[in-house]
């Protein structure tokens, strides 16, 4: 378990295990064309992990086929295929819905660095 204490400009505080932390970030970019996708005032969202709560990536899921499409849609940057990604690790045996969920949900944006991606990937 990992240490429920954080600090912030209200000083030392404990969170309740079922609160997880709020964090707005202003994200500067050194290729222009990473942001060529989002409209002009579009806000960027996501969400994150506690260490001990990202999903964990069971080796089986990492078939060759999901790895395949992983590292496709890594190296091209077309986020088209999530939802074909979350159908090839489902069939590898993944069970985690906050996994599936992102990849296939309609209204998300993917950009470099997507958490299920890097996880998939190793890089999370």
């Amino acid at each position: 378990m990992t240490d429920r204490r954080f600090c912030d400009d209200r000083g030392w505080y404990e969170r309740k295990p079922d609160e997880r932390p709020q964090a707005t970030y202003t994200i500067t970019v050194t290729n222009p064309g990473w942001l060529a996708h989002l409209v002009p005032g579009m806000e960027w969202g996501t969400s994150g992990f506690d260490d001990d709560v990202w999903p964990r990536i069971q080796p089986a899921w990492r078939s060759p086929d999901v790895m395949a499409l992983a590292k496709g849609i890594d190296a091209s940057q077309d986020f088209s295929g999530m939802p074909v990604l979350a159908d090839a690790l489902q069939e590898a045996g993944c069970d985690s819905d906050d996994l599936l969920s992102h990849l296939r949900d309609p209204h998300a944006v993917h950009v470099r660095g997507c958490w299920a991606l890097d996880l998939l990937l190793g890089r999370a």
